[in-house]
């Protein structure tokens, strides 16, 4: 399963945001609680499939072009084994 993900571009109140843990069975991404647009639930959900091999993510130009190439980091435990990751978007 997909364990971590962690990305200096990954941003939050203008800070980077750290390493995103998910849990076992269901994750949810949620908005803001004022219900505010635009704030990065589809471009995570893009990341997370970079993660899993995807490339819908590092495609995306209006990305790249607003915060430049960047790496993102992930981990995956398969029974109690740690496997790290890392794609750039170049």
């Amino acid at each position: 399963m997909l364990y971590e993900i962690w990305c200096d571009k990954f941003i939050s109140y203008g800070e980077p945001r750290g390493v995103i843990r998910f849990n076992n069975g269901l994750n949810v991404i949620k908005g803001h609680d004022s219900g505010t647009n635009s704030i990065g639930k589809s471009t995570f959900l893009l990341a997370v499939d970079f993660a899993f091999g995807g490339s819908v993510y590092a495609e995306d130009k209006r990305l790249t072009n607003k915060i430049g190439h960047h790496t993102i980091n992930f981990c995956f435990k398969f029974n109690d084994d740690f496997h790290y990751f890392s794609r750039s978007t170049k």
